[in-house]
């Protein structure tokens, strides 16, 4: 997953979103473009954030998350709504240093 290592390699991470306050802020980076977010399903039946945080807060476009196999989660430039997709897509990210 390259956006992650870039995040690693900057010394931060894949964002996490942990309420509608940090939500709103993560949305005026988005651009013109889908954001990779840190959300992801990798070998597990749950979605989880990168960095082991608690899922207290979900923002999901209608209908998702919609795929049954291994994804990861990013915000619609459109709607700021949560949407998961194969990580073989292409899209920027959102990185965060704690």
């Amino acid at each position: 997953f390259v956006n992650r290592d870039r995040c690693r390699e900057l010394g931060a991470h894949l964002v996490s979103i942990s309420s509608a306050e940090e939500q709103a802020f993560v949305n005026t980076f988005v651009g013109t473009a889908p954001r990779w977010t840190g959300l992801s399903r990798f070998g597990a039946p749950a979605f989880s954030w990168v960095d082991g945080e608690s899922i207290t807060y979900e923002n999901w476009e209608e209908g998702a998350p919609k795929l049954t196999t291994e994804a990861a989660v990013v915000v619609r430039n459109d709607t700021f709504k949560w949407l998961d997709e194969a990580v073989t897509q292409a899209h920027p990210a959102v990185c965060e240093r704690q």
